[in-house]
């Protein structure tokens, strides 16, 4: 019972910054289960207390409170002498689940205020004996009549109208409902839902950008709102309200509407849905108790054609129905390199049990083995163990049968894919020090590949190699006094010294380097490396690409630490190293093989990029963008490639490359589009180093890029590209004359959301805008002055232009040829 009050009293809390939405819904569903195993085994006024206490979770697991109130109800009909304060109690909830045996409760009393007004007959004795009260008496006295008001303010409570409890009168009211709820998980109520209807229906709608950003905070909604909320469908055509149609849509979804209409709806505006912030209630959607299993299997394929998209969404899965219609579409899976399984990044401990029965049933039937479906679950399970690796829930029996198929020479390719889980495992920044894999558990199976080396395959030992080295460096980050046996070094040294491939060798003298605990230092390396080859540049630089593998970067504190290392030595010796690096570049980017989920880890070349063109652009610009200048480059080639990363580093990096360039292309707007519309705004772009355009039209699709972002309210964006104009109408490359022309367009037509909080508070932005007219000495700091007029604009540009006029480049034109620029 203790536990279950302490976890409630968290989750009551406002704004715990202590945990993140996750960790909330873990507690939640720890509590709901605490309650249900514990709930029949109380008498009925604790179980009423429980329930009461913890009636604020009812909206995440309706279906666990419907099965205890069930149990209640059983309690409260055979529990006589406590029916009046377990009644009392219960009435306030107003849950019609009690209907019914409240009625058969009240048709026995006679007075049923003799209930609501504490006649007691002790209280009666107590009062009437007393003819006079001391303070301590006086006190006690105040805290009955206390009580009894807040008794009679229940029943007034109670009887309220419905119609007048959704009375909302302004704006004022609305923000102290919004700001009442908690900043990180906001609740759709009925009154706010029905104001908001009644808002929608007005003409004047000043604030919607702001109604449109509290409404999508809201993952979770009473469910005697979703009638109210189902009237915004009629919205889905409405370029301003269109958001709230995809809201109510997925809402309804959630609660297991199985409509097809409201699947239309989503999957008809889909591409604006990924503009927008919808991924944590898609996340919600799947995560959902209630959700129409069909529906949920054409979102889920929905999602998987959109990768890139499909790749920011994890979810913790707690149904069986769900996790096996995950498998059923990994199964059916043909065409895309991206599992359907990747979506599930936790999944509840009985899950994982379902999960290795599902496993032993499958390997037993050779009918319908598929391997490279075993290979993804293996490999998806062992990288799942990074977030439940705990020992109080950890799947011993699962993990163990998955790594001894490492030793099953008949699966090649689930081999591969287990040695790759145990590299990710090790190479994963989210790993903690309390986890088992961390404390050695599985590792003996790493071990036993390198003791009989000459058992395996080269591409197993290969990984398992790297798998084992980045162990050692984590278990050394970690402070533990790890000391391999003086066996396992000899076998390092066996393969080290042996014919083996010279990948592995460079690989087993890392490990050697790591188990000495020597320092990765350049000396270190000559020393050893030296009594195998003569150490060329190419040689060395080979060296360096491996060491990239083995995550250097995470002991020593810097990201970049070994890119930067690759780009001094490129440096060093440009006349041999530079071609071969840029060809490295674009094999890795047109190389398919290198996103395929069971692919091994590979070096990765697109950082290395974006700190050579950074630390020295003269050299680099010239020789990366004859070889991957994004025309040479098949533009399918490096979405596909964002299509597979998650780390916003990695997208940086190549969208970074490009635009590092120096030519701005057709091909570049869309990319840089695509980038901020299926990730996120606020990926720096280094649009300083753009001084050339090439193509037609590009301004025109410039422009078009800007105003998009202006409709999505994405700031970050918006402000690079308006900056980014500015530094090409100082070169002469846009007509300035134009871009006044523009950025009035945007001005007239964003009037109204200017005025609203969301617009206002980026003053850095209306600094940009301001400067771009003129007009650079306003006051931003008071909200509520009108900052500028359209005559304002005019007169200060007339007067630039007649001080401009003598400047004949000022109205170049904005297309230079192609071959100008050569």
């Amino acid at each position: 019972m203790l536990k279950i009050f302490a976890l409630s009293v968290l989750l009551d809390m406002k704004d715990p910054l202590i945990f993140e939405i996750q960790q909330r819904q873990d507690l939640r569903l720890e509590m709901i289960n605490s309650l249900q195993i514990l709930l029949p085994n109380l008498s009925l006024l604790f179980a009423t207390l429980l329930f009461i206490r913890c009636y604020s979770l009812y909206e995440y697991q309706s279906v666990a409170f419907h099965q205890m109130a069930e149990i209640i109800i059983e309690k409260f009909s055979n529990d006589k002498p406590n029916q009046e304060a377990a009644f009392i109690a219960l009435k306030q909830l107003r849950n019609p689940e009690f209907s019914n045996c409240f009625l058969e409760f009240i048709k026995q009393k006679s007075d049923l205020s003799e209930i609501f007004q504490l006649n007691s007959s002790i209280l009666y004795e107590c009062l009437n004996k007393r003819n006079s009260f001391n303070s301590s008496n006086t006190l006690l006295l105040s805290l009955i009549y206390t009580t009894e008001l807040a008794f009679d303010m229940q029943i007034l409570q109670m009887k309220r109208n419905d119609d007048e409890q959704s009375r909302i009168s302004n704006w004022k009211d609305l923000d102290e409902l919004w700001n009442d709820l908690s900043t990180n998980e906001k609740i759709m109520s009925v009154k706010i839902a029905k104001w908001i209807t009644n808002y929608l229906n007005s003409p004047n709608k000043n604030n919607l950008s702001k109604i449109i950003e509290n409404v999508l905070c809201c993952l979770f909604i009473e469910p005697n709102a979703l009638s109210e909320i189902e009237k915004w469908l009629i919205y889905q055509t409405d370029k301003s309200l269109q958001y709230m149609a995809y809201y109510a849509a997925l809402q309804l979804i959630i609660h297991g509407s199985n409509s097809s209409d409201l699947f239309d709806i989503i999957k008809k505006n889909f591409d604006c849905i990924q503009k927008c912030n919808f991924r944590s209630l898609l996340k919600r959607l799947i995560e959902s108790e209630f959700v129409n299993l069909s529906i949920l299997r054409q979102i889920l394929t929905l999602l998987h054609e959109n990768v890139g998209y499909f790749r920011q969404i994890s979810v913790y899965i707690h149904r069986t129905e769900v996790l096996q219609l995950i498998l059923d579409l990994e199964f059916e899976r043909n065409t895309s390199t991206t599992p359907f399984i990747i979506i599930v990044k936790e999944c509840s401990y009985d899950l994982r049990v379902f999960l290795l029965e599902y496993l032993k049933k499958y390997l037993e039937n050779p009918n319908t083995f598929k391997e490279e479906y075993i290979a993804i679950l293996c490999k998806w399970m062992i990288e799942n163990s990074i977030w439940n690796g705990k020992k109080d829930d950890f799947s011993d029996e699962l993990y163990e049968y998955i790594l001894s198929l490492l030793h099953n020479h008949d699966f090649l390719q689930i081999q591969k894919a287990i040695a790759s889980g145990f590299s990710f495992v090790f190479t994963n920044y989210e790993m903690y020090e309390e986890h088992l894999f961390l404390r050695g558990y599985g590792v003996a199976h790493l071990e036993q590949v390198i003791f009989f080396f000459d058992e395996y395959s080269s591409d197993i030992l290969n990984i398992c190699l790297l798998a084992f080295g980045n162990y050692l460096y984590l278990t050394q980050k970690s402070n533990r006094n790890l000391k391999i046996s003086d066996e396992l070094n000899q076998a390092l040294e066996n393969i080290f010294n042996s014919s083996l491939p010279e990948v592995i060798i460079i690989r087993a003298a890392f490990c050697l380097i790591i188990a000495q605990r020597s320092l990765p230092t350049f000396q270190v390396r000559r020393n050893l490396f030296e009594e195998k080859w003569t150490l060329t540049p190419e040689k060395e630089y080979q060296f360096l690409l491996e060491k990239t593998l083995f995550h250097w970067e995470e002991c020593f504190g810097d990201d970049y630490k070994i890119e930067k290392e690759i780009v001094k030595h490129i440096e060093k010796n440009s006349s041999k190293l530079l071609d071969i690096f840029a060809r490295n570049f674009h094999d890795y980017l047109c190389d398919k093989s290198n996103f395929n989920y069971l692919s091994p880890p590979t070096v990765n070349y697109v950082k290395i990029a974006y700190k050579a063109i950074e630390n020295n652009f003269l050299l680099f610009q010239k020789s990366i963008q004859k070889c991957i200048f994004i025309r040479d480059v098949p533009q399918a080639e490096v979405y596909q490639y964002l299509y597979h990363k998650t780390d916003q580093s990695d997208i940086e990096a190549l969208i970074n490359v490009y635009i590092m360039s120096g030519v701005l292309t057709n091909e570049l707007i869309d990319l840089w589009k695509w980038v901020v519309n299926v990730y996120n705004d606020e990926i720096p772009v280094a649009f300083t180093f753009i001084k050339q355009i090439d193509g037609e039209n590009v301004i025109e699709k410039l422009f078009e890029f800007l105003y998009s972002m202006v409709n999505q309210r994405k700031f970050s964006t918006f402000e690079n590209l308006l900056c980014l104009l500015h530094l090409l109408a100082q070169d002469s490359i846009v007509s300035s004359s134009e871009l006044y022309h523009q950025v009035s367009i945007i001005l007239n037509d964003l009037s109204d959301e200017f005025n609203s909080i969301n617009w206002i508070d980026q003053k850095s932005t209306f600094g940009t805008l301001l400067e771009f007219t003129s007009i650079e000495t306003i006051n931003l700091s008071d909200k509520q002055v009108q900052l500028f007029t359209e005559n304002d604009i005019y007169d200060e540009f007339m007067k630039t232009i007649e001080n401009l006029e003598k400047r004949p480049t000022f109205f170049l034109a904005r297309n230079s040829s192609s071959s100008d620029m050569k």
